[in-house]
């Protein structure tokens, strides 16, 4: 994956290892794509593995919703 410098993305880029952060241009998104299609196939595959881990467990829809409701929940229960 590739993205740009957002502190989002740059925390989403330390934590899964599964992506290259750059400065939001057009040449730098492209020599970024150009050094992933570099890889060879195992570091890709490795990239690959490392992004749906990641974005299995901490930004999957499923999963950030049940832990929302469980905050929710948790305030509810706290503040009455």
């Amino acid at each position: 994956m590739v993205c740009n410098d957002n502190p989002d993305q740059q925390q989403v880029t330390r934590q899964s290892g599964a992506s290259i952060c750059v400065p939001y241009t057009a040449k730098d998104f492209a020599d970024a794509v150009i050094k992933i299609l570099s890889l060879d196939e195992s570091d890709r595959n490795e990239m690959i593995k490392k992004g749906k881990d990641y974005v299995t467990q901490f930004r999957d829809y499923r999963k950030i919703s049940y832990d929302l409701a469980k905050t929710y929940k948790e305030i509810s229960l706290n503040s009455g």
